[in-house]
């Protein structure tokens, strides 16, 4: 994901107001990559800056708990390999 939000940037820094560029700045997977870059260029308003920074914060409240639980179902299992459904069951079970 890293890399694909990483190939996304170059883009992003040839036409900032780009559709792409936009929507890369607003998607809470890239946003951290390509919004500064939109910043340095100084094509960007302080509503899509307030916007970005909120949905990547609604996407940390939702994503930190969902990875906590998988956390906790793979450390409570010990042995074979644990797959993420099973480690959703373990948790949901204890």
């Amino acid at each position: 994901m890293l890399v694909a939000c990483y190939l996304v940037a170059f883009p992003a820094l040839d036409a900032p107001d780009s559709p792409l560029a936009v929507v890369a700045s607003l998607v809470p997977l890239s946003s951290p990559i390509v919004m500064p870059l939109r910043v340095a260029v100084g094509e960007v308003g302080s509503a899509e800056i307030a916007a970005s920074l909120g949905l990547l914060a609604l996407a940390i409240a939702a994503l930190v708990p969902l990875a906590a639980r998988i956390y906790e179902g793979g450390v409570l299992r010990m042995g074979k390999p644990l797959r993420i459904r099973e480690a959703w069951r373990v948790r949901r079970a204890a």
